[in-house]
């Protein structure tokens, strides 16, 4: 113990390790059927032309062209899923093919992912 620590100065409590597993599957779960909630709201604010959506649009066009113009031999594909701006879905693909062996490993790895954003975003930070 160093002079300035105090007895009191430890991680008391109790962690239950066995349980763990089952608390972050339960964690998930919940935050994944909020992902799918907000994924269903999403097509509601655009057709309702809530600003947010009109916002998110405009992003996802900027971003798409941006990528498109493949900066930096940074190659990534955006996607709207079914037409919702609150869901987009990306490929990244990490090498600028230029070889026939690099054309193969470019079609081996890929980094894809999906992307949720709430239909109340700026007010889940903040109150509103």
């Amino acid at each position: 113990m160093m002079p300035f620590e105090a007895t009191k100065n430890g991680m008391s409590g109790k962690f239950n390790y066995s349980d763990l597993e089952k608390r972050l599957i339960r964690i998930r779960r919940v935050l994944d059927d909020e992902m799918i909630l907000w994924a269903e709201q999403g097509p509601k604010a655009k057709d309702d032309h809530e600003r947010i959506a009109t916002n998110l649009l405009s992003q996802f066009e900027q971003c798409r062209q941006w990528f498109g113009g493949n900066p930096r031999g940074v190659t990534l594909d955006l996607e709207m899923e079914k037409d919702n701006p609150f869901a987009w879905r990306m490929v990244w693909i990490p090498i600028l093919p230029v070889s026939k062996l690099s054309v193969k490993w470019a079609m081996l790895i890929r980094l894809c992912c999906r992307t949720v954003l709430s239909p109340a975003y700026p007010c889940l930070s903040q109150v509103c």
